[in-house]
């Protein structure tokens, strides 16, 4: 069977509609339809898969060409939101289970402007996959009231923990995606909460880690003074994390 490919505008627009999509299924996860959002995520990845290939077949010179054009944005900070509501956990640092930990919960949107070219789609995968592995996670935990009743499942953390962990690597080895900080903050806090759920404890302190020492370089170098400023509810969750973790040690897992 025949290819037949669509001109640059067409898939422009398909995109387009794609990320608005996107943006609709979204809500079913802030309204506690984990299930929903899960299925409605995957079709969406795998769409956007297609977009992306459709731009390699049809548009072959794409990757070369768009590499000189000047860059609209090398960062998913700029779709992310905070707000004090969504600190969801105490950050008193007396409880050790894993509910104790704040959960960065808030789902990335994209903006109803952005256009995104070819370089810039692992960008896009990046908050669809992120928005799929909170779906996962959330469902796990059990963190909202869930229309179809979803209980805590082993399946649905390790298929969490594997998203998280390819949206880290993406995040940071793309160059279209040098400046994720609050990003790469945001996956490696809900990494290390959700290997404490799994109770990989030698696992979580890699990501705690990480987490500690980009926010020492962020206050010394104060270099993000307006991600600082903007975020300050999460990153004030994203240390309670560590401190916690740092304090309760082994005993900083769910309770049997």
């Amino acid at each position: 069977m025949s290819f037949s490919c669509s001109t640059s505008k067409e898939r422009s627009l398909a995109k387009r509609r794609l990320l608005d999509r996107h943006n609709e299924t979204i809500k079913l996860l802030e309204n506690g339809d984990h299930s929903g959002a899960m299925t409605g995520l995957s079709d969406i990845v795998s769409a956007w898969r297609n977009l992306v290939r459709q731009d390699l077949l049809c548009d072959p010179e794409a990757a070369n060409t768009v590499q000189t054009t000047p860059m609209t944005t090398k960062s998913v900070d700029p779709f992310m939101t905070t707000k004090s509501q969504f600190l969801s956990q105490s950050h008193s640092t007396n409880d050790c289970d894993d509910e104790s930990f704040y959960l960065y919960e808030t789902c990335i949107r994209f903006p109803c402007d952005f256009d995104p070219n070819y370089y810039e789609s692992s960008l896009v995968s990046c908050v669809i996959v992120f928005n799929l592995a909170l779906a996962h996670q959330l469902a796990a935990h059990g963190k909202k009231s869930d229309t179809l009743g979803v209980s805590p499942t082993r399946h649905l953390l390790v298929r969490a923990f594997h998203l998280y962990d390819l949206c880290f690597k993406l995040s940071c080895t793309s160059q279209s995606l040098q400046r994720s900080v609050l990003y790469r903050l945001a996956v490696a806090n809900n990494l290390g909460v959700l290997c404490l759920t799994l109770r990989s404890n030698s696992i979580s302190v890699n990501y705690f880690e990480y987490v500690l020492t980009t926010l020492m370089v962020m206050t010394t170098h104060g270099s993000q003074g307006k991600l600082m400023k903007r975020h300050k509810a999460a990153l004030e969750g994203f240390f309670a994390n560590v401190i916690r973790f740092r304090i309760c040690g082994d005993k900083a897992a769910p309770a049997a």
